[in-house]
């Protein structure tokens, strides 16, 4: 860890004390990105205020002004029907298409699989972009927010997979994407002032941008938080300028945290890993940390002997209360864990730090580095060592 320490100052140094604006980019050209709204939809309703065209399988077009998915089939204006046997492409004569209501840029697809049913919406890359930004990272620190534009972008593309029928989900799974409905101004400007950006890596798309909310002063590398090698952009950085200083996250809410949960609720959180067993809990210790300080491995002691689970498997299922009583599932795995007895009988007690995995960039860390005065260059060169910023259509085809 001090080693580790040592590493990160020095690079901090590097990048300087004053932080800088960063110039307006070159623009690129975009591309189609899929993102699949709903699996197996069985009801709803597809319309566009200027009306609709349906592309039908042999190449022709239906003018339309609403459809009404129903099991098996399209009701086209309330009387027509549509055996959804094929793919089919609904577009807006003008404006936007909305599916229940909600706008989206681009085209609705109904398509069929294996898996049965999907909706996906084809659109435009940089508006893909507007549409995830104000879901991700809105702020009033422009460079934060152009920052996360970049990435983004870069994630969108290195999720592209012409083999499949969707790129993207529009959940957290991957990014989350709202269309139309949450776009706002300033992440709007944010999207057009990186226009056709992305991180770079030896000259190749950086395929593994991830992000988070808070790290709570240092973020993990990589291959701690997700299988996998090492990726040389996302080792464990320094989240402030020295680790006197308080981080640059430390104005979010999940800077720090803390909560208790009753051994015997403990039990019930655990029977997921248990499977069918069904063990006693005494206490839960900490058996290994990263070098960030995020716990790797925990020891569960039980009647049954000890019971060895990952760090982020504990997190998934055991929960704790805050002071308000309101039950929480741990919000990263940095944190410290003890049994003690509040005689009422047995309780864990539970502080940590940050929300998320802490790989890649902070979102928080990123909101005051922009209000120190950090351009969005300055922001992503610091999150992800080594990288670049690129035109994505200049990029050779291979990624890192």
């Amino acid at each position: 860890m001090r080693a580790l320490a040592g590493t990160l100052l020095f690079l901090l140094i590097g990048a300087g004390a004053a932080f800088g604006v960063d110039p307006v980019p070159a623009r690129a050209a975009s591309q189609e990105i899929r993102v699949l709204l709903e699996e197996n939809p069985s009801h709803g309703t597809i319309s566009a205020e200027g009306g609709l065209w349906i592309m039908l399988p042999d190449g022709s077009y239906l003018p339309a002004s609403r459809l009404e998915l129903a099991p098996g089939s399209l009701v086209v204006d309330g009387t027509g029907r549509l055996e959804l046997t094929e793919d089919l492409t609904v577009a807006p004569l003008q404006g936007l298409v909305t599916w229940n209501g909600r706008p989206y840029r681009g085209t609705l697809c109904l398509v069929r699989g294996d898996q049965g049913l999907s909706l996906i919406n084809r659109v435009e890359l940089e508006d893909y972009v507007r549409g995830v930004v104000p879901c991700e990272l809105l702020s009033s620190s422009l460079e934060a927010v152009k920052a996360q534009a970049v990435l983004a972008r870069t994630y969108a593309l290195a999720q592209s997979r012409p083999g499949r029928s969707y790129d993207l989900t529009d959940t957290t799974r991957h990014q989350a994407y709202e269309g139309a409905a949450r776009e706002h101004p300033d992440s709007d400007r944010a999207v057009l002032e990186t226009e056709g950006e992305v991180l770079a890596y030896e000259g190749r798309l950086a395929r593994h941008v991830v992000y988070h909310s808070t790290c709570g002063g240092l973020t993990e590398a990589n291959e701690h938080a997700f299988q996998g090698a090492p990726v040389p952009y996302l080792r464990a950085t320094l989240c402030g300028r020295a680790f006197e200083d308080p981080p640059f996250c430390s104005r979010s809410s999940y800077a720090t945290w803390a909560g208790r949960r009753a051994l015997s609720r403990v039990e019930q959180d655990l029977a997921p890993l248990f499977g069918n067993r069904r063990p006693s809990v005494q206490a839960i210790r900490i058996s290994s940390r990263s070098d960030s300080g995020r716990v790797l491995t925990v020891a569960v002691e039980t009647d049954e002997g000890v019971l060895e689970f990952g760090g982020e498997q504990l997190r998934s299922v055991l929960k704790i209360e805050d002071e308000h009583r309101r039950e929480r599932f741990l919000w990263s795995t940095w944190f410290e864990i003890q049994t003690v007895d509040d005689g009422a009988g047995p309780v864990l007690l539970v502080a940590g730090r940050g929300w998320g995995h802490g790989v890649g960039m902070c979102q928080w860390g990123a909101m005051e580095m922009a209000r120190q005065g950090a351009g969005y260059r300055q922001i992503l060169s610091h999150y992800y060592r080594g990288t670049e910023l690129a035109a994505w259509n200049e990029l050779s085809g291979r990624e890192k």
